[in-house]
């Protein structure tokens, strides 16, 4: 893997806040000692267009993207050529584009 010298920040800034197609939904995990458990599940909308953009801008820089959503479990390596980005849901329930983005 090669070292990059890159400021993530100036390349996916736009992006920061933009709204996001995220989908929600409620399921129940049975676990065997504490029964059921109910969760809401999130996904990156099929085609989001934000993402997709995103992608290409990670892409045209040799970089890949890795997508935050609440509750995903992630590995703990710490990759340069990657772009990290946190999505979380507002106040009013819109899902946006985190304002830092972050190799690693």
């Amino acid at each position: 893997m090669t070292s990059i010298n890159l400021d993530v920040s100036a390349l996916f800034n736009k992006f920061a806040n933009k709204e996001v197609q995220i989908i929600e939904e409620e399921r129940v995990y049975e676990s065997p000692r504490s029964g059921k458990i109910p969760y809401t599940h999130v996904e990156i909308a099929e085609n989001e267009p934000t993402f997709k953009e995103m992608q290409e801008v990670a892409k045209a820089k040799n970089l890949s993207l890795r997508i935050w959503l609440p509750g995903t479990a992630g590995t703990a390596d710490f990759r340069m050529d990657r772009v990290n980005v946190d999505v979380n849901k507002d106040e009013k329930g819109t899902w946006r584009v985190g304002k830092s983005f972050r190799l690693g």
